[in-house]
């Protein structure tokens, strides 16, 4: 069985992760505008934004991690969680790819 890392999965997860951490605290901000600046709901509807994108982004980037395609044949990979990091098997091409998401990098 090999072990490589995955070309390319670490690098999108990252810049995920970061594009969307800059809109919910956009969003987190918007929410903080005092009421007599903007309409009387429109902190309550920035929060509700808020917590949505939050949650909205958590969802998405777990289901993501679990459902990672391998960059050789392009076939679904069973994604297990190590000691330190996130790795994913390919039965068929009997290959374990360290999807470089984790505390410490690979096994």
């Amino acid at each position: 069985m090999k072990h490589l890392p995955h070309p390319s999965f670490a690098k999108w997860f990252q810049r995920t992760f970061v594009r969307a951490w800059i809109v919910i605290a956009l969003l987190f901000l918007a929410a903080l505008i005092p009421s007599h600046l903007v309409s009387k709901g429109f902190g309550i509807a920035m929060a509700f934004c808020f917590a949505s994108a939050l949650i909205g982004t958590l969802v998405y980037l777990f289901y993501q991690l679990f459902h990672v395609k391998c960059p050789q044949c392009n076939q679904p990979m069973e994604t297990t969680r190590g000691a330190s990091a996130y790795s994913a098997l390919c039965l068929r091409c009997d290959t374990t790819w360290d999807l470089g998401i984790g505390v410490g990098g690979s096994d």
